[in-house]
């Protein structure tokens, strides 16, 4: 699982907000830090795990989760980086 924030106020309109791969999710690495809205929801006495979701898994929503090849995943930034994307090693082999 994937750690992400959710917009409290669904700002659809901000640049960090987006719909993709999860619903209401917001781009900023500190959205408690960097942004007004999602301070004001939250307040002063919180501890990041708090606001912190887990509850996404991008292999889910990724449009390269049945791709056999290393090649056909290059450029998938979360299967690559986050290593979510197992694939099978014989395949590969294969097409080396």
């Amino acid at each position: 699982m994937m750690r992400h924030y959710h917009c409290p106020v669904n700002a659809v309109d901000c640049p960090s907000y987006t719909d993709e791969g999860h619903p209401c999710r917001c781009l900023l690495n500190n959205p408690y830090e960097e942004c007004d809205d999602f301070y004001f929801h939250w307040g002063d006495d919180v501890e990041p795990h708090e606001f912190t979701d887990y509850d996404w898994n991008p292999c889910q929503t990724c449009c390269h989760g049945g791709d056999e090849t290393l090649e056909d995943v290059s450029c998938c930034n979360c299967c690559e980086v986050g290593e979510f994307y197992r694939p099978d090693p014989e395949i590969i082999e294969k097409d080396w």
